[in-house]
């Protein structure tokens, strides 16, 4: 899906069911032919210059949790680095409620990588990385756009539990 606005040019893809996922690196060719007949047609029109300046790359991910266990306690048990124990114990545990929300730079201040997880419609977490690149003029765009993507990438291993990716999603080692 293409999507246009005053400033942002999105290409937009997700799962089709029965099928495999749609890889970034089958899908990149696609949107700079798009993006090549976007600047072709403001040039034509005389709209001005496309000028970019940002590159984003996001993962969205549903997750739903095993049978039995609650999506709060599926946080915790995916994302690294989350633990539901209070230091006297008087909070009940876990939590009703949890967000999980981090945010990094990439590399020297070349942009930041946005990380949230949050329990959506009380059965299942909405996994949110989003890597916004810096395009300065005369950056190579493909180069940006595939930074962006190498920190979601590994962002999502970063964040997740190795033993939780070869479990539920049969990640390879």
């Amino acid at each position: 899906m293409l999507q246009l606005q005053p400033d942002r040019f999105a290409f937009n893809w997700c799962r089709v069911e029965g099928k495999e996922y749609p890889r970034y690196e089958s899908n990149r060719p696609h949107l700079f032919k798009e993006f090549e007949q976007f600047c072709n047609f403001a040039a034509t029109h005389e709209l001005g210059e496309v000028k970019p300046n940002l590159c984003e790359v996001t993962y969205v991910n549903h997750i739903r949790p095993d049978e039995g266990e609650t999506p709060t306690d599926c946080i915790a048990t995916i994302f690294t680095g989350i633990d539901w124990k209070s230091s006297d114990g008087w909070l009940p545990q876990p939590p009703e409620i949890v967000a999980l929300n981090r945010v990094f730079t990439i590399g020297d201040q070349k942009g930041r990588l946005y990380a949230e997880a949050s329990v959506a419609n009380d059965d299942f977490i909405l996994l949110k990385i989003t890597a916004r690149v810096i395009h300065n003029h005369g950056d190579d765009l493909q180069e940006n756009l595939d930074l962006a993507h190498l920190w979601v990438v590994k962002s999502f291993v970063s964040l997740t539990e190795e033993h939780i990716r070869h479990e539920r999603w049969g990640q390879e080692s």
